[in-house]
């Protein structure tokens, strides 16, 4: 069983002259609007806007601290096994491109 292309060919209509030249219309617009509501609301109800934002802000944050903080404690462990670990830069893995492929990366022999 094969597996389809992946659909590549999305059509943009793009505006060919005036403010938009280049861009898409809809998606521009689209974005101003939801500018304009979140200042809006930010004006009308503001002390529900500082705490509905403050605690997205601190979700956001808290996900992509821990994202973060395990990318950069991950790295350093595998850095050091990939320098140490003899068998990864005389496997076969790239064939004739192995060579090639093991130099981009300092610390490889």
């Amino acid at each position: 069983m094969s597996t389809k292309p992946p659909f590549t060919a999305v059509e943009v209509r793009r505006a060919a002259s005036g403010f938009y030249e280049g861009h898409s219309v809809e998606i521009a617009l689209l974005s101003k609007g939801i500018m304009v509501a979140l200042v809006i609301w930010a004006l009308v109800w503001p002390a529900n806007a500082n705490s509905n934002l403050s605690s997205l802000n601190w979700s956001l944050l808290e996900g992509f601290n821990a994202f973060i903080s395990s990318l950069w404690g991950f790295l350093p462990f595998f850095w050091l096994w990939s320098l140490f670990c003899r068998k990864l830069a005389s496997a076969r893995w790239a064939g004739r491109m192995r060579r090639r492929s093991f130099q981009i990366f300092h610390g490889f022999p």
